[in-house]
């Protein structure tokens, strides 16, 4: 089995013009997701297709055709066939069997249906236990609605669809099923946060199901972040809208294969189980939360191949070349290697609504074998290291080589020599770097976690083995808003028992004469083993940032200020910077490409006018590739830091220097921000103007508190590219980070948003 490598690879999203975001900080000009197309024409075995009507064929003859029938198996030849037509020139069909049926005609015409196999009823008592506010009405055939919530996978598929015709089926009884499709093609989770007025509350379902996790992982989205999103969207959904949530793991990603370009290597076999981390805490988080959660990542794996690269291999049969072509596999195109590998075609949505039907009360298909299922790891410091031994492998009937992985980076653990199934992380380390790595951070947050590959009767399974350290000690990771200068942190330990012992506040002093900056926080806890009665010592370690409110001033004659580039009527304001080392981060940690941070410098200001915002912003250096983005978040103060709506503009210079803003997707189109730049001082100075209708608002929050981050993107001269964050420590798309702009005077001291990560 060849060397596992990585869940992570941050370049890479999921939709057209995916990776857009991630180099350009103009996420909003992305690709509009493509619309949706009619429903395939979908069967039971037991039914027949019909409507099947050939060009030119004539009522009350013979018409001959060659059927294929396409499986997870592959595509197998079926023969040739005669069918005669009806009066209207058409012919129904009976299935051969579960797949996709391919009917091709003289001429080259396609006819395409999928047959799925009727499934068993469902156990009753179950469907109540997964849906106790809304089973009643399914049961009891009133309308029904299911609204599916995720990214293209859930855009250009039809699970959705093939779920309600099995429920249909499934209940033995008459239903009024209704999809309501809300998916945001190559966005995170954060996309259904933010567009909860807008597009979720306006159609509430019976039941929710959400279904992110490509574009996160792949995007940097932190598993805090990720996790957080889904638990308060699930609250939402059952307090406010009173529906029952359905989570949807994300599925594997089989871009493995050779690309077929000189000097272009392929992503190691391990990638296409990327997602197998997030996938696993999802499912954590259903059982937290009393929450259904379908295994759809292990549903389109299926029974695996013989190594993880055949495994890849297999599952081509549930990828199509292109997500326009569901019903088709990627087995069929001239290049068999080639197709679009992270969308599933229909046979990969009818595993994936299968995964979600069995969840619900029904049997579950190509179940994991119970001895991986069952195993468990823990981690311990030793030596001022970390070891984790596995239990349970000892089960597994393989004769091949385990094989372990560290999540969330792509680096291989390894065996500890003399030891059965005991592994050693490189590089992990009781010291101030152990927040430098993500495996580090994983420990640091009281989880971690393996990925196991083990190859089980000749075919090839992945599980994600949560591994937290034990005993572990860790400090609270939240947020705080209105800071002064002083905060105390709680930190604690849990014992071998998972008990909690020792607890207590870390005080922290925030250096009153920085805007921004972080550092590490650090605790050891003494504890004594149950079982040897050794003494040893628990490190807790985190980062605290902090970033000092920005201040607004109000204006009292708009008459002065005018969007012109000129900055003169902003002497008499306070500015806050945007350019400083520790602004130089992106979602894998600092990041910092410029020759100095004189090459691109910022000082920005703000004032509250009467109908919108007003913003100043003096760069230094060379910004003529440079882009921007400010977000804001209009909540009351204590919503800020947490899941939520937001608004955003971006801008650019097309032709510096003139610049141009746009408002993102989340507002309306008018009335539009106004924009002017000028060269000066060596240097260029914008002014802009935000209405406050692109922030959903009238006017400014009448608490004087506004949630916002300013995100500059610096193209330098030898075209690295270079974030500047001036609150954000990574992705920067949701409100967790958000900093505030507090109305005030100058002068006024202004306190500090502080989050431990």
């Amino acid at each position: 089995m060849a060397a596992l490598a990585a869940f992570t690879r941050p370049l890479l999203a999921v939709g057209r013009m995916a990776a857009f975001f991630v180099l350009a900080g103009t996420y909003h000009v992305s690709a509009a997701p493509p619309k949706e197309k009619p429903l395939p024409t979908i069967v039971f075995t037991d039914e027949k297709a019909g409507g099947i009507s050939p060009k030119g064929g004539t009522p009350s003859t013979e018409i001959e055709y060659e059927l294929k029938l396409l499986t997870i198996n592959g595509l197998e030849g079926k023969g040739q066939r005669r069918a005669l037509l009806d009066l209207t020139g058409g012919f129904e069909l009976a299935p051969v069997s579960e797949g996709v049926h391919i009917l091709k005609f003289t001429g080259g015409e396609e006819y395409r249906f999928l047959a799925i196999r009727p499934p068993e009823k469902l156990d009753v008592e179950r469907v109540r236990k997964a849906l106790p506010q809304t089973a009643s009405a399914l049961l009891g055939g009133s309308p029904y609605v299911i609204g599916a919530y995720g990214d293209s996978v859930t855009a250009t598929g039809h699970y959705p669809e093939i779920l309600a015709k099995l429920l249909s089926r499934a209940l033995d009884r008459p239903t009024a099923i209704r999809i309501v499709r809300r998916a945001h093609s190559g966005r995170s989770i954060d996309a259904t946060a933010r567009t909860w007025s807008s597009e979720v509350a306006t159609e509430p379902p019976h039941l929710a199901m959400i279904m992110y996790g490509l574009n996160d992982q792949a995007g940097g989205v932190s598993l805090d972040a990720y996790l957080e999103h889904y638990k308060v969207l699930a609250e939402r959904f059952r307090e406010e809208l009173k529906a029952d949530v359905l989570l949807l793991q994300p599925t594997p990603h089989i871009d493995v294969f050779p690309k077929g370009k000189p000097g272009e290597e392929p992503n190691a076999p391990s990638y296409v189980f990327r997602t197998l981390g997030f996938a696993t805490e999802l499912r954590i988080l259903g059982h937290k939360m009393s929450l259904p959660c379908a295994e759809t990542f292990q549903a389109v794996w299926g029974e695996g191949g013989a190594t993880l690269a055949g495994s890849a291999e297999r599952m081509r049969a549930y990828f199509p070349p292109s997500y326009s072509k569901p019903m088709h596999s990627m087995l069929e195109s001239a290049n068999p290697m080639a197709g679009d590998t992270i969308h599933p075609n229909i046979l990969g949505h009818l595993a994936m609504a299968r995964a979600v039907l069995a969840t619900l009360g029904g049997p579950e298909e190509a179940p994991l074998p119970a001895a991986l299922r069952d195993l468990k790891a823990v981690s311990r410091w030793k030596d001022g290291g970390v070891i984790t031994e596995v239990f349970g492998l000892e089960k597994v009937r393989t004769h091949e080589p385990v094989e372990y992985v560290a999540f969330p980076d792509r680096k291989p653990l390894r065996q500890v020599p003399g030891t059965s199934h005991v592994l050693a992380w490189p590089e992990l380390a009781a010291n101030e770097k152990l927040m430098d790595s993500p495996e580090g951070r994983e420990f640091a947050a009281e989880r971690g976690m393996i990925a196991v590959a083990a190859t089980v009767d000749g075919k090839t399974r992945v599980v994600g083995v949560p591994a937290p350290l034990t005993p572990r000690a860790g400090f609270e990771r939240r947020r705080w808003n209105a800071v002064q200068h002083v905060v105390d942190v709680p930190v604690g330990m849990r014992g071998e028992a998972g008990d909690e012992g020792a607890r207590e506040l870390f005080r922290v002093n925030i250096p009153v004469e920085r805007e921004s900056g972080n550092m590490l926080l650090f605790k050891k806890f003494d504890t004594k083993s149950p079982a040897s009665g050794n003494t040893a010592e628990i490190p807790a370690f985190a980062r605290l940032w902090y970033t000092r409110y920005a201040l607004a001033q109000r204006v009292d004659n708009e008459d002065v200020v005018k969007i012109d580039g000129d900055l003169s009527e902003w002497n008499e304001v306070t500015w806050s910077t945007l350019g400083d080392p520790d602004h130089a981060r992106w979602i894998r940690g600092p990041q910092d490409f410029r020759t100095s941070p004189e090459e691109c410098m910022l000082k920005f200001a703000i004032r509250a006018g009467k109908g919108g915002m007003y913003m100043a912003i003096r760069c230094s250096g060379s910004v003529e590739r440079d882009r921007f983005t400010l977000f804001f978040d209009p909540r009351a103060p204590e919503l800020l830091g947490s899941p939520g709506e937001y608004f955003w503009v971006s801008g650019d210079f097309p032709k510096f220097p003139g610049v141009r803003v746009r408002s993102g997707e989340t507002s309306p189109k008018l009335p539009v921000c106004q924009s002017a730049s000028k060269v000066a001082d060596g240097g260029l100075q914008l002014e802009i103007f935000v209405p406050y209708e692109v922030m959903g608002q009238t006017a400014w929050p009448a608490s004087g508190d506004l949630g916002f981050t300013f995100w500059w993107t610096h193209v330098g001269g030898d075209k690295k590219v270079t974030h500047l964050q001036w609150s954000d420590i990574g992705h920067p798309w949701n409100t967790r980070w958000f900093g505030v702009v507090r109305i005030g005077k100058k002068g006024d001291a202004m306190p500090f948003m502080v989050r431990v990560e």
